[in-house]
Formats: C-alpha cells, sequence, structure tokens
C-alpha cells in the first residue's frame, strides 16, 4: 500500500480506478431493502372479461381471475480488502476512506453488470439480457447501417406498447453503440444525430457529452449508455439495446451498502480487514411484455 502515502497536497488529485457505474439501477423503481433470502410479488396472469349484454336479463361476460407468484431469491453483493494496520495507522492519508470508495465504486458496476447480464443462476439475480417472455427483436444486417436498424428500434418501441399497453420510458446501450449513431451522417454529409437546441429534422438529439447516463433522445425516449453491456455477445463482437418500461421494475437493494473495518480477522498479521456488502434483488420481469431486447448480427463492432 506503500503508493497509497501521497503528499497529504495531492490526495484531492488521486486516480481512482475507473468503472462503469449503477445507470440502470437508478432507473428502476426502490422498493426498499430485501427483507428475506427470497420475495415474492404476486401476478394476474388471467384478468378478467367483460363483454355487450346481448338482450336484458342474459348474462354477462365473466372469466375467473387467475393469479400466480413470482418469487427470486434475494442476492448477496460484496467484497473486502485486507490492509496491514501500518497502512491504515501510519499512512495518515485516511486510506479508510480510499478503500471504501473503491469498494462502493466496484460494487456500484457489479450491481448494474448482474440487473444487465445476471444469469439468475449460482446465486446471481436475473439480468435484461436473460428474461423470459420479453419482446426479442433481431437485426441482421452484415453491413449494418443507422437507417436500416432505426425500423427495428421503432418495432422495439411498438412492442412495448402493443404488449403493455404503457410506453416505454428508456432506451439502455453501449457507449459505443450511442457513437455510432452520433458518427452517422445523411447524404450530404450533416449528422443524423444533432446537439439539443440547434436540432433540424434529426434522427435523434445529443445532449450534453457523457460517458455514461443519460446522452440524448431517439424515438421520442431518453437515451442512456452503459459499459455494462457485453460487446462480446452473438458472434463475439455483438452489443444489444433494452427498450423497455423501467419503471415498472423494481429494484430492492440495502441502502446504504454495510461498510465495516474489522481489526481480530487478521490479528494475528497485524492486518485490518475493510468490508462492503448488500442484500439485493431485482424484479425486471414483472412485465414482461414491457421489455424488448435488440441484437443480432447488425449489433457487431461499429468502424468509424
Amino acid at each position: 500500500m506503500g503508493s497509497f502515502v501521497p503528499p497529504v497536497w495531492l490526495l484531492d488529485q488521486l486516480a481512482a480506478k475507473a468503472r462503469a457505474g449503477r445507470v440502470v439501477a437508478e432507473l428502476l423503481t426502490y422498493g426498499g431493502e430485501p427483507t428475506s433470502t427470497s420475495m415474492t410479488i404476486p401476478r394476474i396472469t388471467t384478468g378478467s372479461a367483460t363483454a355487450i349484454q346481448a338482450t336484458e336479463n342474459t348474462t354477462l361476460g365473466t372469466v375467473d381471475v387467475v393469479t400466480a407468484q413470482l418469487t427470486l431469491p434475494t442476492a448477496t453483493i460484496g467484497g473486502y480488502q485486507d490492509v496491514s494496520v501500518q497502512s491504515v495507522e501510519l499512512a495518515g492519508t485516511g486510506l479508510d476512506t480510499l478503500l471504501f470508495a473503491d469498494l462502493q465504486a466496484d460494487y456500484d458496476r457489479a450491481l448494474d453488470s448482474q440487473l444487465t447480464i445476471g444469469t439468475g443462476a449460482s446465486g446471481q439475480l436475473t439480468g435484461l439480457d436473460t428474461l423470459t417472455g420479453v419482446n426479442a427483436i433481431t437485426y441482421t444486417d452484415a453491413t449494418p447501417t443507422v437507417p436500416e436498424f432505426l425500423p427495428k428500434l421503432a418495432d422495439a418501441v411498438q412492442q412495448v406498447a402493443t404488449g403493455r399497453f404503457l410506453p416505454p420510458d428508456g432506451i439502455v446501450m453501449h457507449p459505443r453503440r450511442w457513437a455510432w449513431l452520433l458518427a452517422a451522417v445523411d447524404s450530404t454529409g450533416r449528422p443524423l444525430v444533432e446537439p439539443d437546441g440547434v436540432a433540424m429534422n434529426p434522427t435523434a438529439i445529443a445532449d450534453a457529452p457523457a460517458a455514461q447516463g443519460r446522452v440524448g433522445q431517439l424515438a421520442g425516449l431518453p437515451v442512456y449508455t452503459t459499459a455494462n453491456i457485453p460487446t462480446t455477445l452473438g458472434g463475439g463482437t455483438e452489443d444489444e439495446i433494452y427498450i423497455a418500461r423501467f419503471s415498472d421494475m423494481i429494484r430492492f437493494e440495502s441502502q446504504p451498502p454495510r461498510l465495516e473495518m474489522f481489526r481480530d480477522i487478521g490479528s494475528a498479521n497485524a492486518t485490518v480487514r475493510f468490508r462492503i456488502y448488500a442484500f439485493v434483488n431485482a424484479f425486471l420481469g414483472r412485465f414482461p411484455a414491457g421489455v424488448s431486447r435488440l441484437k443480432g448480427s447488425g449489433m457487431i463492432a461499429p468502424t468509424f
């Protein structure tokens, strides 16, 4: 930990480890802290039915309501760092603050990665990539272009509106996919995605530059980017896009994550342990028809 002992006047210049943040997590509805090792949400799978009464005193329409339960296990996300007691007590640089901040940053990355590509197995959450029953849209194209991509995006939007009967409220994609859109030009060399405030008939509108989070608008919906979406899907170089009503989804999460320091665990070696953990559960599939997943060979690594 010697490199963590800079001159006091350089502490504000610490080059922290760069990580993707919690973009998807903040789009979900927060439901409080998990209350058990598994959580259950009831669902109506078959609803009531009404119909026109043919004549007076004849039978009205009726269908029995059928319910089901959506039960998901609560996951634990955490990590720790063992440090010598000398570094903690002699560095005099707030080492505990630096380590907890680094652990928190990687917790946020791990959480968003789980919400994106969690498999639902081996203690993992079920992420957007592995949800079942969603609208699957495939864009197949050996030489993809933005004009050819847009109808597929529109299809993803309309499938949410058609199946959920409410509009999607966001689009999540990898930063490279948004950059691909930004790089597209029309036949006269004008960009298809123009800065907000100066656009005239644009394909999309770009907000202020951002590495992650909200970056603009497309198809009338806010666009969010996150590098937690893999770029190794499909044939090995593809990413994917999620178009969904994210407000339908519920995130249960320990807030804030537990930050703890232990001196006894490594006392024989004069070692101090810093630990972070949180319990998380996420119901992303409450309304599967409210989620569209756009993927395919047309989502290969773009060229610029």
